[in-house]
């Protein structure tokens, strides 16, 4: 019996994710699905289009075992900061083995690597980013484009291509900052990616 975890804004709920509430039942294997949604307001600092219970008690009728409230403190912050809130909060809870996000990308492996190389930056990497930040790009292109040139190193430009891809994609850039979250807290969490 396991409990697969799901973080979300549901603002608003639709097919699309009372589809992600069944794949990450089935995928998991878990008996129960706790979902950890922002509250009444999202990730942008904008207020929600419908209030936290109702959003609730939709998750809740598309299949959702438990819905709880995502601090406001976490969901207002950037995607690294909401990432790192919900996987502590979902790891203090002692009972999530598994951890679902949607992605754009059907390859977890790559997600995997780019939260490693996130985790654990090569000097490489921190050397590209400043030479990227003094052409003028922001901080999230320079890191980007130094991660896909560190990944082009050795395994050619189809795969610098890849994830250049990858973290164009918002659910894949969620998707690796949760891995990254799990890796740094070191907790016992399996990610299930749909």
């Amino acid at each position: 019996m396991g409990v697969c975890a799901i973080v979300a804004e549901y603002d608003p709920l639709h097919l699309g994710h009372r589809y992600h509430i069944g794949e990450a039942r089935t995928r998991s294997r878990c008996e129960h699905v706790v979902v950890i949604m922002s509250g009444n307001f999202t990730q942008r600092g904008t207020p929600a289009m419908t209030d936290k219970w109702s959003r609730a008690r939709m998750a809740l009728a598309a299949g959702a075992d438990l819905v709880l409230e995502l601090p406001t403190g976490y969901a207002v912050q950037t995607a690294e900061w909401f990432a790192k809130g919900a996987v502590g909060i979902l790891a203090a809870l002692g009972v999530v083995t598994h951890l679902s996000f949607g992605a754009e990308t059907e390859n977890p492996a790559l997600l995997r690597e780019l939260a490693a190389l996130t985790l654990r930056e090569p000097e490489g990497v921190s050397r590209l980013v400043r030479l990227n930040l003094a052409r003028g790009l922001s901080h999230p292109a320079a890191r980007a484009e130094a991660l896909c040139a560190h990944m082009g190193r050795g395994s050619g430009e189809g795969r610098a291509a890849e994830a250049r891809l990858a973290l164009r994609a918002p659910n894949n850039i969620l998707g690796i900052l949760y891995l990254r979250a799990i890796a740094e807290l070191g907790v016992p969490i399996q990610p299930v990616v749909v």
